[in-house]
């Protein structure tokens, strides 16, 4: 993923991102995106979740099949469903 790939003046704007299915490992570019609500993450090579920490917004993560397993960066979110996780 790179950050050239959305628009620098479009990216606070950002509200549903579906990455599924791709070659994700590294959520640092994520960090940003203050106004993300839907992240889709399933079947990525993501491991780190403190690129997240700082998205207050979020809503709905979905962390299926990933290496993802300390939750700590994100339990903080208080929007965020965490139970399917």
């Amino acid at each position: 993923m790179e950050g050239k790939d959305i628009p620098e003046n479009r990216r606070p704007y950002i509200r549903s991102l579906d990455l599924k299915h791709t070659n994700v490992s590294d959520l640092s570019p994520l960090s940003g995106l203050t106004a993300l609500q839907i992240l889709n993450l399933w079947g990525t090579n993501v491991s780190d979740l403190s690129p997240l920490s700082g998205l207050t917004d979020l809503q709905k993560l979905d962390l299926g099949n990933t290496q993802a397993s300390d939750l700590s960066p994100v339990q903080h979110i208080k929007g965020l469903d965490l139970k399917g996780l």
